[in-house]
């Protein structure tokens, strides 16, 4: 019989005991969304020794304090040990971790700084920080856990089994020690509400005229037991199953927004409709969005037609719907460029625009015609004129390859000659196995080269010539960056996750990282710091040194800023902590006036 649910909202924690073990334990009612009956879950709490004294678990040590406050435990039971609990995420540093060196004194802490204290600034000018503070409930301990491991990677390029070492030297968000086992049972308590959430907080901080860049990127994957992980293309050559990691990004801001985890071997084409999904979900709807070629299909297009969504979409050149306006413009008779193309001195390219009739069949039956589709073409001479080239070498090639067949008397099947030889008429004999004879094959060479030199663009709902929408597209070369920095700088390259939780927790915390090392490499690539270090990751380098010393008496000491360190902190924009500014500060000259 179930047990009668309280008035007050809250849950009443019974003692629960399974093979001679003692659990705290509360029985919430859920609904099955699929029948919409009532049944009774289990959740535990904690272990009851005979003394009735509760000792809490991993669950209720990463629950939030709004759940905690929610658990009525009987009147006679022991329930001290949730004081230390709740003052676990309040206790300083050095009472947790081991002392740094140098130590002066037995109650100093004097660890490295610099670097952490950067990305503590980026958290909190991206927003990143209160955004994490509200989706957690202001739980303040889960979101220091949660940055110090979203550190750890970008700063160090080690995995997470190292953290607690690190804790040692330097000083990090988290007060906690952060061993294997606490990391497993934080990444597993991340949940899909938290990611929606955070979504949608993001959502919120996007200029009003941003464009979304959508495209996948595969990661080998460690874990054999992933419902996602999928054989597909392996990108890096690895003998390793993978994933399709899905990450769009905001062309104006620089930094992330959503991501989604897809099976390994699952295209970009059967994608596109989960993402508009779960985009208007979090409530990013009518957004303009920027996808490649793998996104190209009637389907796609179709459906974001029908929901019109704003988008620029580069499509493959042999599509009917783009090839057949090539084909009614033709190329110039001089061969470089078609009639109506105008050049663009910048990009050294030809380009033109013009409106798309496109009929969209709606879900109710009806018709409806577009009048806001264009398609961009742009026409490369050199890129052709390469292709050519590259025609003539391999139709030379192919004509020796017949002619050693037929004077040594080599076997060839028929589907070996299609293969190799497509630019000869290839005869066979009546077994056919050997070469007889073969002519040159015209029309071959003329299709392969009908479109060459062409680039195609179809743009929706969005303003502007094609040259507008060429300098549009050419953003997308940044998101490709980004995924090389995800896989090198945040040593995300191999998923390292064995249960479904756990993996859905590190992308959560590798989306976090992502934002904050975008917007470095951002700061980086738009201000002198560019000319003053090699590469963005330098930058953390030079703010390495930088040490914190902390008493429990006394306030926490910095160690100055000097040198590369204050034009770091001027590019971002960033004041330097109190007392911290070098104390001789020699004065600059200033320079006579002209006469």
């Amino acid at each position: 019989m179930a047990r009668p649910a309280r008035s007050d909202g809250k849950q009443q924690v019974y003692l629960y005991i399974c093979k001679n073990y003692r659990y705290a334990s509360t029985q919430p009612v859920v609904v099955d969304p699929h029948t919409g009956r009532k049944k009774l879950t289990r959740v535990l709490w904690g272990r009851v020794s005979e003394d009735l004294v509760f000792s809490p678990n991993a669950r209720f040590r990463s629950a939030t304090p709004k759940e905690r406050n929610s658990l009525v435990f009987p009147s006679d039971w022991d329930i001290s040990a949730i004081d230390t609990v709740k003052k676990e995420n309040l206790e300083r540093a050095h009472q947790l971790v081991g002392p740094g060196r140098p130590s002066y004194k037995d109650d100093d802490v004097n660890r490295l700084y610099g670097d952490i204290w950067l990305l503590e600034q980026i958290c909190k000018k991206t927003g990143m920080e209160d955004d994490l503070l509200a989706i957690f409930e202001g739980n303040k301990g889960k979101v220091a856990d949660l940055l110090t491991l979203a550190f750890f990677p970008y700063v160090t390029n080690f995995s997470y089994h190292r953290v607690a070492r690190w804790q040692r030297i330097c000083k990090t968000p988290s007060s906690r020690t952060l061993t294997d086992g606490v990391i497993t049972h934080f990444m597993q308590s991340l949940t899909e509400q938290n990611r929606m959430d955070l979504f949608r907080r993001r959502k919120q901080r996007l200029g009003e005229q941003e464009f979304l860049a959508v495209d996948t990127t595969s990661r080998s994957c460690f874990g054999r037991s992933l419902a996602s992980i999928r054989w597909g293309k392996n990108k890096e050559g690895d003998a390793l199953a993978q994933t399709n990691e899905l990450v769009v990004y905001g062309l104006e801001s620089h930094m992330p927004v959503y991501y989604r985890q897809l099976p390994g071997n699952s295209p970009d084409t059967r994608t596109i409709d989960v993402l508009i999904t779960e985009l208007e979900h979090a409530g990013f709807e009518k957004i303009p969005l920027l996808v490649d070629r793998g996104y190209a299909s009637v389907a796609s297009l179709e459906l974001l037609m029908k929901k019109e969504y704003p988008f620029v979409m580069c499509s493959k050149v042999n599509w009917s719907l783009v090839s057949s306006v090539i084909d009614s413009l033709g190329i110039a008779g001089d061969g470089t460029r078609p009639a109506c193309f105008t050049i663009d001195p910048c990009y050294r390219i030809y380009h033109y625009q013009e409106m798309l009739p496109y009929t969209i069949k709606l879900n109710g039956g009806g018709m409806r015609e577009s009048k806001d589709l264009r398609l961009n073409l742009y026409y490369d001479p050199t890129r052709r004129g390469n292709d050519i080239v590259q025609i003539d070498i391999d139709t030379l090639d192919q004509e020796k390859e017949l002619n050693i067949l037929m004077k040594k008397g080599l076997e060839v099947t028929r589907k070996e000659v299609k293969k190799y030889f497509p630019y000869f008429s290839v005869t066979l004999d009546t077994t056919g196995k050997y070469v007889t004879a073969f002519t040159p094959n015209k029309d071959a060479a003329a299709k392969a080269l009908k479109l060459s030199g062409f680039v195609a663009i179809i743009s929706h709902k969005v303003a502007g010539d094609s040259k507008k929408i060429w300098d549009l597209y050419h953003l997308r070369d940044e998101q490709e960056k980004y995924f090389s920095q995800m896989k090198t700088q945040l040593a995300a390259r191999r998923t390292r996750a064995w249960s479904e939780e756990g993996h859905e927790g590190r992308l959560l915390v590798l989306f976090v990282a992502l934002t904050f090392s975008s917007y470095l490499r951002q700061v980086y690539k738009s201000t002198n710091l560019s000319e003053k270090f090699t590469t963005s990751l330098e930058i953390l380098d030079e703010m390495r040194s930088i040490r914190c010393i902390e008493d429990t008496r006394r306030a926490k000491k910095i160690t100055p800023f000097i040198g590369k360190q204050l034009d770091i902190c001027e590019a971002f924009g960033f004041d330097v902590p109190k007392g911290c500014m070098p104390q001789s500060k020699q004065k600059k000259k200033k320079k006579p006036k002209a006469l």
